[in-house]
């Protein structure tokens, strides 16, 4: 064999090795991009500040990937978060957690919940009232914009479409808008919003992180994979929908599923979609299976369920503690 015979023959060994192996590489589904997502409404609980801290206590489980606050409420003199103004001494406890979420590097968005009709009019009109949105999302460093438009006559398409370009302008390419919408608005069914989402997506895709499609409520169902199914076969790619669900039957009002039957359908959706982007739960105070004592619980079950490694569980259960004392 000459020189040049053995070269060519260990360049071809080579490049089939490199191929087996990407092959391989390739083949194997990642898990760790899934989100896990809890919003984050019921800052106080009877008085007494419900702490988000536990979701970091003990980080070798930490699985919580993103969390909404809300709900917001834009009005013609100010931008409040529940009852109160964004500004108000209630919320003192909850800007240094979150801030301590981000150090861990749990992505925290504000959600708008309605009163979208303050920012249709002219430009005039709508930068006056944006302002109070612009300000908040940038006093208190939110990393994104969770979008929960649920009145038909709030905005039109080109009404969102102003609200999105203005805040990827002002906030920038990593700056993350979500949108909250029914699941049968996906599907191409019920809406309660006042635009087609299958639109948007074609005109708007590029800026939308992706959507928390609500299973619950009579506008979708968590039990079988037949909602979510719909949704892909309306033409959204499963990496861009999340399976929004109840986490106690006593939030937002009918549709929770217990929480193996959501187990299987979660497997199912993700053994048949690989790029499955995971769950959002409403809400975080009162998650089962742990309830208001143990709410952390709820994300550990169902990391188990989409595959996310949580590690050891022992290690934190004795350091948590749900709530501030005074």
């Amino acid at each position: 064999m000459t020189n040049s015979q053995s070269f060519a023959t260990r360049l071809f060994g080579l490049t089939i090795l490199i191929s087996t192996l990407s092959g391989f590489i390739s083949a194997t589904p990642a898990t760790t991009d899934k989100k896990i997502i809890y919003y984050h409404s019921t800052i106080n609980n009877t008085d007494t500040p419900v702490s988000l801290l536990p979701l970091i206590n003990g980080t070798s489980d930490q699985v919580v990937t993103n969390i909404i606050i809300g709900q917001m409420h834009l009005n013609t003199t100010g931008l409040s978060l529940n009852d109160d103004l964004i500004s108000s001494p209630k919320f003192d406890r909850l800007w240094p957690e979150v801030a301590q979420l981000q150090q861990k590097n749990i992505k925290v968005s504000a959600m708008l919940l309605d009163k979208y009709n303050v920012l249709k009019g002219n430009q005039t009109v709508f930068d006056e009232h944006y302002a109070f949105l612009h300000d908040a999302l940038k006093a208190h460093n939110f990393d994104g914009f969770d979008i929960d438009d649920e009145d038909p006559t709030a905005l039109p398409i080109q009404g969102i479409e102003r609200l999105i370009d203005r805040l990827r302008q002002d906030f920038g390419p990593d700056f993350l808008i979500s949108m909250s919408p029914v699941a049968s608005a996906l599907a191409g069914g019920s809406n309660l919003s006042g635009f087609n989402y299958t639109t948007l997506e074609q005109q708007r895709g590029k800026d939308i992180a992706w959507y928390n499609a609500q299973f619950y409520g009579g506008w979708g169902d968590a039990s079988t994979p037949d909602g979510y199914d719909a949704i892909v076969n309306n033409g959204f790619s499963p990496d861009r929908v999340v399976m929004g669900l109840l986490t106690n039957p006593s939030n937002a009002g009918s549709g929770f599923v217990d929480l193996n039957t959501t187990k299987a359908t979660l497997q199912t959706l993700t053994s048949k979609y690989p790029q499955f982007a995971g769950v959002a739960g409403w809400e975080y105070f009162n998650s089962l299976p742990g309830g208001t004592q143990a709410p952390w619980q709820w994300s550990e079950f169902f990391a188990q369920a989409l595959g996310v490694n949580t590690g050891s569980q022992s290690s934190k259960r004795s350091t948590r503690a749900v709530a501030f004392k005074a």
